[in-house]
């Protein structure tokens, strides 16, 4: 059963009508009003915090020191394409340092309209060369928007060769066509995602492809050679259709997944603060430790 405090989040939520608030953006033209966070001064003085450039965007590695940690996590961030990098980021950061030691490596990439698929992925592989190469043991982790572009990167990165790949997705959007059925009973029940919202940016993102070519929409793409993949998901999310789908998927092509399913939980319930969310930090941190130690 959901925490007290989870509850009271979630009928906030459904009376609040968030699930309108991107469609209103998009349909006045806000979306570049949306704000765009940075680290703080204190998260600076605290962290060891490099910024890189890689064209005309920044990439952030987070540490504790200046010599990196063995482990590091290639962080893809949320927002439906269209919004940056946030404080709940920046928080969830600092729990995964804190309890893992890893190295958090965090690319700004450019964003929809501005930009689409064709020119997200070339600055996230051009990111992962310039900056994943020190480490050891190497995680592809993503929220929502950024769980499809870690999983959509992973499957270029076999292409071409790299090994080792694990995934980390957490409430994955894995297919921007949104045409799975099942998501017409999960719906009702979802306070943050609209389902019709979401087509309209995944076209917005495509920029005339197929939305269901595997560079848009990983669920499509070959999982094979993925060393394994884990993900945070709450059945309340209508994302979640697409994460049963890619369990099916990955047990048909023996790739290794962790389903971490969450019964009665919201897309990205992880970054509310809630006994839920910290039970999922938890869960990540141990699966970095894995990862770390070879097990």
């Amino acid at each position: 059963m959901p925490s007290f405090l989870s509850r009271i989040i979630y009928y906030m939520l459904k009376k609040s009508n968030l699930n309108q608030k991107l469609r209103h953006e998009i349909d006045h033209n806000l979306l570049d009003q949306h704000p765009h966070d940075r680290p703080s001064r204190t998260m600076i003085k605290k962290y060891h915090i490099k910024t890189e450039h890689v064209g005309n965007h920044v990439v952030y590695t987070w540490s504790y020191q200046e010599k990196c940690d063995d482990c590091g996590i290639f962080y893809l961030h949320g927002g439906a394409y269209v919004h940056g990098l946030s404080k709940m980021h920046f928080r969830l950061f600092q729990s995964l340092i804190h309890q893992t030691g890893a190295t958090m490596v965090v690319p700004d990439y450019p964003l929809v309209p501005h930009a689409s698929v064709e020119d997200i992925y070339p600055f996230l592989k051009e990111s992962y060369r310039v900056s994943m190469h020190p480490f050891k043991h190497v995680v592809i982790m993503g929220d929502s928007a950024g769980g499809g572009l870690a999983l959509g990167l992973a499957q270029q990165l076999k292409r071409d060769g790299i090994d080792h790949v694990q995934v980390m997705l957490l409430s994955p959007w894995l297919d921007v066509s949104m045409d799975n059925i099942t998501i017409d009973a999960i719906q009702p029940l979802d306070p943050i995602l609209n389902r019709e919202t979401l087509r309209i940016v995944g076209n917005m993102y495509a920029r005339g492809r197929n939305l269901k070519d595997p560079l848009l929409s990983p669920l499509y793409g070959n999982l094979k050679g993925i060393e394994a993949i884990s993900v945070w998901i709450g059945t309340r999310d209508i994302l979640y259709a697409d994460a049963i789908a890619l369990a099916e998927k990955a047990k048909e092509e023996s790739v290794v997944i962790d389903m971490n399913v969450y019964e009665d939980m919201l897309h990205t319930w992880m970054f509310f603060g809630l006994k839920e969310s910290r039970k999922a930090i938890n869960e990540m941190a141990t699966t970095i430790k894995k990862i770390k130690n070879n097990r």
